[in-house]
């Protein structure tokens, strides 16, 4: 099982902006299991 993690500085409150953020870094990733920050779409840090 291969495991890949997310690191962003999302923007709060901006939930669209954050989720492409996340879309574009994932990009062609290969991972079967994929760890985001819990609060990532929310922008709250």
């Amino acid at each position: 099982m291969k495991v890949g993690y997310v690191q962003t500085s999302p923007i709060f409150s901006e939930v669209t902006q954050n989720f492409e953020q996340v879309e574009s870094l994932l990009g062609n990733t290969k991972a079967d299991l994929i760890i985001l920050p819990e609060l990532f779409a929310t922008g709250y840090t």
